[in-house]
Order: structure tokens, then C-alpha cells, then sequence
């Protein structure tokens, strides 16, 4: 509980549940959420009253407090009228009917892994090298553009222009007014690149990735980060089966774009110097 509650800051967690139900409120009506029809569904009252109300009655908000519903019974729990426990109790048959079904998938598919995995040994007629499963894993592979079709080259690196270019102001394409100001002023600091004559933002290497890779680092032959693993380009969906050369690409984000973001957009020039970064 100390760990779950060092966590909870009040205005982002109602703007959480507020979003969270206005989501559940524009779902078809095949996928509604009956759990909540109390809410969604309440003429006199619209998601964000129910919220506003619901933290202002609620003492969960209190750590203390909430140590002392442990183990009370089910009834004792719905006497307390708690809008935050009424709401858990009404997404419970869900929430229960889910868990049975991932434990029904989980008792099947382990032994369609295990045929899964054969098949993979027997096609490829060696061993695999790990995914991205929590075991150490290493690949390799030069900064590469790619041709995805005929009279289309995809060069490997993108810049801060490209951000500027896309932004509409919609999410996800709503680049923050300061960043764009930063561009506008070409205020790039010591992170601008020669050749692009602008920040890099993006690159794309022959590195094989796999679901679990996010996060890794890139690093040059010097053994120095100059990337971090974001995604892999839209022909490489196939590459937990199949790597194709000539395709399919990992997309990485710059450490010079991070660095600058840090720095010039976030002013967090302390947590640089925290790191030692010169």
C-alpha cells in the first residue's frame, strides 16, 4: 500500500477516470460495459459529476483508512457506500467473468506454445535465438533507409522539421507549442546535426527486434547509446517469424533528440548532470 499510494497524485488520477469513461461511454453497443451503465447511462448526471462527486465523498484517498477495510466482509464493505467500492463491486462479475476466460486461454495455449515452438525448430533447422523474454539479447545491423516500393526511398533518419510538419494540433499529432517554438527559433543548442542542419529525431537500422525490445539501447561500435528502441517499421510485423533484409527496419529514437528534449524543451538540465552526461 505505501508503494500504490506514493504513486497517487488526485488531479491526474481523476483526469484518468474521467477519460477512462468517456472512452467506455463512445464504445458500440455490443462492446458496452454494464458495469457501468449506473454512470454512462444516468441522465441527471454526466461522467465527470460522478467523478467529482465520487472524490469528494470517498475516503480512500486516505491510506490509513484504506488499511482498515482489510478484511472486512462483503457486506460490511457495501454498508460503507463508498462510490469508489460501490463502483468495484459493479465491474466485479466482469472483471470475474475475465479471469475465467484468461484462465481457460492459459490451460490451452501452453500446449499450443510448446507445438508452436516444434514447428519453429523443425522449419528452421537450428536452434532460435531468444526473444525478448527477460534472457540477454544481442543483435547487430548498419543505420539503413529501405525501398518498400518502386521509385519510393525511405532515408534512415528524420528530423525535428518532420515533428513540425505533422503537427495539427490533434492527438497525436498535437506537438507541444514550446517545442515548435524551439524550431520556429532554431534555438537547437549544441544537438543539432551538421548534415541534416537540424535535430535528428529518428533513425532506422537493420537491427532484428522482437515484442519486449522497446527501451533497448542502440549503441555505436564504440559501445556509446546513440539510440533508444521505439518500434519497427510496417513491413517488419512479420519479423517474429521471418527477418527480411531488404525491408524490414527497427526504428529507434535519436539520443541526441532525447538529450535535447531533456535539456532546451524539458530544462531538466540537473537530471544530465545527475547522469554524468557532458
Amino acid at each position: 500500500m505505501p508503494n500504490q499510494y506514493s504513486n497517487y497524485f488526485q488531479p491526474f488520477d481523476i483526469a484518468l477516470l474521467i477519460r477512462a469513461l468517456n472512452k467506455a461511454a463512445a464504445l458500440p453497443p455490443g462492446q458496452r460495459i454494464q458495469g457501468l451503465d449506473y454512470i454512462l447511462l444516468n441522465p441527471s448526471r454526466t461522467p465527470e459529476q460522478f467523478v467529482k462527486e465520487a472524490y469528494e465523498n470517498s475516503k480512500l484517498n486516505d491510506q490509513q483508512y484504506a488499511a482498515s477495510l482489510f478484511g472486512k466482509s462483503v457486506k460490511e464493505l457495501k454498508a460503507l457506500n463508498d462510490p469508489f467500492i460501490n463502483l468495484a463491486a459493479s465491474l466485479y462479475p466482469l472483471s470475474e467473468e475475465v479471469r475465467k476466460t484468461g484462465e481457460i486461454f492459459s490451460a490451452n495455449v501452453t500446449d499450443l506454445r510448446k507445438q508452436y515452438l516444434e514447428a519453429l525448430y523443425e522449419w528452421k533447422g537450428t536452434g532460435l535465438y531468444p526473444d525478448a523474454n527477460g534472457t540477454m539479447r544481442f543483435t547487430w545491423g548498419p543505420v539503413k533507409g529501405y525501398r518498400p516500393r518502386d521509385a519510393v526511398w525511405y532515408v534512415p533518419f528524420t528530423a525535428l522539421q518532420g515533428v513540425i510538419e505533422k503537427n495539427t494540433g490533434n492527438e497525436p499529432f498535437n506537438a507541444p507549442p514550446a517545442l515548435t517554438e524551439l524550431y520556429m527559433k532554431k534555438d537547437f543548442g549544441r544537438w543539432k546535426d551538421d548534415v541534416l542542419n537540424d535535430v535528428p529525431v529518428a533513425f532506422l537500422s537493420q537491427c532484428d527486434i522482437t515484442g519486449g525490445n522497446s527501451g533497448s539501447p542502440i549503441m555505436n561500435t564504440k559501445g556509446e547509446i546513440s539510440g533508444v528502441v521505439f518500434d519497427g517499421n510496417y513491413e517488419a510485423m512479420i519479423s517474429d517469424w521471418q527477418y527480411d533484409y531488404a525491408l524490414q527496419r527497427t526504428i529507434s529514437v535519436d539520443i541526441r533528440y532525447v538529450l535535447f528534449v531533456t535539456e532546451k524543451f524539458g530544462k531538466a538540465e540537473f537530471i544530465l548532470a545527475e547522469m554524468g552526461i557532458k
